[in-house]
C-alpha cells in the first residue's frame, strides 16, 4: 500500500501545466490572454490518500493546514487507512513516504498496536522523488511528446538510462 500526500493550489488556473489561447489573427493577441499571473503564496490544500497495488483508495483527507503526528493517527489512519486494511484479506505492507509525521515515535507505536507491517524508515529510499525530478527534468528539455503509452515507457526507460548506478547512489 503506498502512501502519499500533495498540495493543490485552491485557484487551478494556477496548477502546473500547459494553458492555450486562441487567436484570430496572427499577433493581435494582447499579452493578457498570453500570460497567466501567479500568486506568489497562493491558498493550497493538503490532500492526503493512500493507493494499494490492488487499486483501492482511501476516503481523502483534506487540510489547509501541515499534518502532525496527532492528526495523522487519528484523521489519516484510524479513519481512513485502518478501514482500507480491513478491506483485503490478505495481509498488507505499508510503504509511507519520508513524511515525518509517518515516522514519529506515536505512529510507529499506533502501526505496531494495530499489527500494521510497515517499511521501515532505514530501507525506505530517501530520495525517489528527486529522482523523480530529474528524471522529469530531463523528460522536458528534450521538448518531446509521447504519443502512446509505449512511446512513453522507451522515452522514460532512455532517460533513466541517463542517470549513472554513482548519480542514483549519491541520491540514495
Amino acid at each position: 500500500m503506498i502512501v502519499d500526500e500533495t498540495c493543490v493550489k485552491a485557484d487551478f488556473k494556477q496548477l502546473p501545466g500547459q494553458q492555450f489561447y486562441f487567436a484570430y489573427k496572427r499577433g493581435n493577441v494582447s499579452d493578457k490572454c498570453k500570460t497567466i499571473k501567479v500568486i506568489k503564496f497562493a491558498k493550497k490544500f493538503l490532500v492526503w490518500q493512500r493507493i494499494c497495488f490492488c487499486g483501492l483508495k482511501s476516503k481523502t483527507f483534506f487540510t489547509s493546514g501541515t499534518i502532525n503526528q496527532e492528526m495523522h493517527i487519528q484523521k489519516c489512519l484510524e479513519k481512513r487507512l485502518s478501514p482500507l486494511i480491513r478491506s483485503h484479506k490478505d495481509s498488507v505492507i505499508f510503504w509511507p513516504d519520508l513524511e515525518m509525521a509517518h515516522y514519529a515515535r506515536a505512529t510507529l507505536g499506533w502501526y505496531s498496536n494495530n499489527n500494521i507491517e510497515v517499511v521501515l524508515k532505514t530501507v525506505n529510499p530517501p530520495n525517489i522523488e528527486k529522482y523523480w525530478a530529474i528524471v522529469k527534468c530531463k523528460l522536458k528539455k528534450t521538448g518531446r511528446i509521447a504519443t502512446n503509452e509505449r512511446n512513453f515507457k522507451r522515452m522514460w526507460d532512455a532517460t533513466c538510462d541517463t542517470m549513472t548506478n554513482d548519480d542514483v547512489q549519491a541520491l540514495m
